[in-house]
């Protein structure tokens, strides 16, 4: 069998970063694209520095590297939540140019091009008014709603026909891992929530409103994920089709906030009230915390909270007042029989931050001025 060489675009991400490290694993050649010099964490991936989004540049910038091409890993996200029509040019823009440029420059060898998406495909964003049920599945009809996404699936779609290569597509929810810079970065700003209250001599405070308290969550491990990507990608029975992936375990915060605050040691309460809470309402300058924090405890350079925490995204998963629920049925059947349980993928998650020291090994929770609730 011909060697196995990938480029993985959006390398230094919590997700390109996690299959840059399982293609590693494997034995592949990997190549990785970041729009500036970043720390991998892998001399065996060659990092390529490039903006997608200049074509011309693009190719100056990759055609050295791409003969014998054989694999693609679509991983990057540009956000603009606010201009969904720029978000939506910006991202098929660079999806294009990287598939376009992979096939004129590796035309005889590519084989796999994998797109990560995500459960906002199913309208996890939008909730059930717009069309979201559960639980999600990949032969669910498209929701009452547009995102870029379609549009990307519908590219693959088009561009893949009359083609010696295939496609596949990864739809997970909620992907724990860690990435210094990331506009979805959950557990990292979990960890940094949780670390600035115990500072403070606080309890754990769920910031969601009472109506998502009793809801179903679930979680996708960077590593499960990379796992994934790989089979798919591997197995032309695989390929030409989307996969949901999951943990496959569902938590309700009410179950899984007690959990977290044990890792922490310290106390917790439940909601606030029926409607949630703004971190910064919590936690007045949750950055300018943090800085102290990482001084105090000499914590890692990589260790900022204003490049790492995405408070919105915390925000709004612990708020909305409707369940998460993707079915893996699809996945397990096909022989990808990986299941996580949540909460201790979380343990294991902090645990990794705190030997990085992105996060302090131990702070000694200070006398509580609240005492913590007891609501299950």
């Amino acid at each position: 069998m011909a060697a196995k060489k990938a480029l993985v675009v959006g390398a230094s991400g919590i997700n390109g970063s996690h299959i840059c490290m399982e293609l590693v694993k494997q034995g592949w050649q990997v190549l990785g694209t970041a729009t500036s010099e970043k720390n991998l964490g892998d001399k065996q991936v060659k990092l390529i520095t490039v903006d997608l989004l200049d074509r011309n540049k693009a190719e100056d910038a990759l055609k050295s590297e791409l003969p014998g091409l054989t694999h693609l890993f679509y991983c990057a996200l540009i956000a603009r939540p606010n201009e969904p029509e720029k978000e939506t040019d910006l991202n098929l823009t660079m999806l294009r140019n990287s598939v376009e440029l992979a096939e004129q420059y590796a035309s005889e060898t590519l084989r796999s091009v994998f797109l990560l998406t995500g459960t906002k495909y199913y309208g996890v964003h939008e909730g059930p008014d717009k069309g979201y049920k559960t639980p999600a599945r990949e032969t669910d009809a498209r929701g009452r709603f547009r995102y870029f996404y379609f549009d990307q699936e519908d590219y693959l779609h088009e561009q893949q026909k009359r083609k010696q290569w295939k496609w596949s597509v990864a739809r997970p929810d909620a992907i724990i891992g860690f990435s210094e810079s990331s506009f979805m970065n959950l557990g990292v700003s979990l960890a940094v929530y949780a670390s600035i209250l115990k500072e403070q001599g606080r309890p754990l405070i769920f910031p969601g409103g009472a109506k998502a308290w009793d809801k179903l969550r679930e979680f996708t491990s960077a590593k499960l994920l990379a796992r994934a990507a790989v089979w798919m990608s591997s197995n032309p029975t695989r390929e030409n089709q989307a996969w949901n992936v999951t943990n496959g375990e569902l938590y309700r915060w009410c179950e899984l906030w007690p959990l977290l605050a044990k890792y922490f040691d310290m106390p917790w309460e439940g909601p606030q009230g029926q409607e949630p809470k703004k971190i910064s309402e919590i936690i007045k300058d949750p950055a300018h915390e943090w800085q102290a924090i990482a001084e105090r405890y000499h914590l890692s350079e990589n260790s900022k909270a204003e490049k790492m925490c995405t408070w919105p995204m915390l925000e709004q998963y612990c708020s909305a007042p409707f369940d998460f629920v993707t079915s893996n049925g699809k996945r397990i059947n096909a022989g990808l029989t990986d299941w996580l349980d949540s909460a201790k993928m979380f343990t294991s998650f902090f645990t990794e931050l705190r030997e990085d020291r992105i996060i302090p090994v131990l702070i000694r929770q200070k006398e509580t001025q609240t005492p913590p609730s007891t609501v299950a």
